[in-house]
């Protein structure tokens, strides 16, 4: 397989995390600094939300990182190897991982939404919180096939 042709991907992996650092990094400081001013009666949900955005930030940059991985194995022309198994295992559990954490920041967006009486905020949240485990269902899903493929070979590679 030629060298390049994973380019783009990883140019979007690269561009995907500077905007998920930033945008996480911008989040977390604003927990950190604002939340007494902007939530004073929402003062038992500041430990949830602190420990769920880096929970899923840092799933995330472990999910890219394996499929970093996964696109260096198809540049080798091994797309079908152990290490992508595990790559894709990995990215399943990260995914889980991220929309577990995006899930348990729920609460705060539904006082938000009841707060401005915009209750698409709440299905704007679920989305984000439900794109993850889809992935993550996909990656799942994609392990099982490139294993079954895996194993054929072996199989095709003892019988000649």
């Amino acid at each position: 397989m030629q060298k390049g042709s994973t380019l783009f991907l990883r140019l979007a992996l690269i561009g995907l995390g500077a905007l998920v650092a930033f945008l996480s990094g911008m989040l977390m400081w604003s927990i950190y600094v604002n939340w007494n001013p902007e939530f004073p009666n929402m003062t038992y949900l500041r430990w949830p939300v602190r420990l769920a955005l880096p929970a899923a930030t840092s799933a995330f940059f472990v999910a890219s990182t394996q499929a970093w991985k996964l696109l260096n194995n198809v540049d080798k022309a091994k797309p079908f190897s152990k290490s992508s198994i595990t790559a894709l295992r990995n990215i399943k559990y990260s995914a889980f991982v991220v929309g577990l954490s995006l899930l348990a920041e729920m609460p705060l967006v539904y006082w938000a939404a009841q707060e401005d009486d915009a209750p698409g905020l709440m299905l704007f949240g679920l989305v984000f919180a439900g794109v993850p485990i889809v992935v993550g269902v996909f990656a799942g899903v994609l392990q099982q096939l490139i294993q079954k493929a895996v194993d054929l070979k072996s199989e095709v590679d003892l019988t000649v």
